[in-house]
């Protein structure tokens, strides 16, 4: 029996290799913004599904988050926040508080005129989202972010 199938086995797997190896090669070469609308497709599609509230964060903004601010990780901070269910909000980031540190960010980058989620930096977790939310609203339609 294994007479007739030659090296058909051997091709298949060759076949599967090429597809695979097509599908890597694709989404190494595409640009960030596409690559993260299909790491999307696939997970994460807009707001987080623990935000009960509907809130921004800065989970895939470009916004640099993988440091700690105040002694607390980005992770921490937005889980603290869920846990607190904000009443306010400063441009759609749900507010800690007050939203005074949020507006500073904001005018800070202002200021500065950034135009970049990965310009963003601050003291704190709440001023880096003020300061997102002027780059992100100042960010071209169409843009991704």
């Amino acid at each position: 029996m294994m007479r007739y199938l030659g090296d058909r086995p051997r091709l298949v797997l060759a076949a599967m290799a090429l597809v695979l190896a097509a599908i890597l090669a694709t989404l190494l070469l595409m640009d960030r913004g596409m690559r993260e609308r299909a790491v999307d497709m696939f997970g994460y599609g807009g707001e987080h599904s623990d935000e009960s509230y509907g809130g921004r964060d800065l989970f895939h903004t470009g916004v640099p988050i993988r440091s700690e601010l105040a002694g607390e990780t980005y992770a921490a901070y937005d889980a603290r926040r869920d846990a607190s269910s904000p009443q306010g909000a400063f441009r759609g980031f749900p507010c800690l508080g007050t939203c005074d540190v949020y507006a500073a960010g904001y005018n800070w980058a202002a200021r500065q005129r950034l135009n970049e989620p990965l310009q963003c930096r601050g003291p704190s977790w709440p001023f880096v989202e003020g300061c997102a939310a002027y780059v992100l609203a100042a960010a071209p339609t169409g843009a991704g972010l």
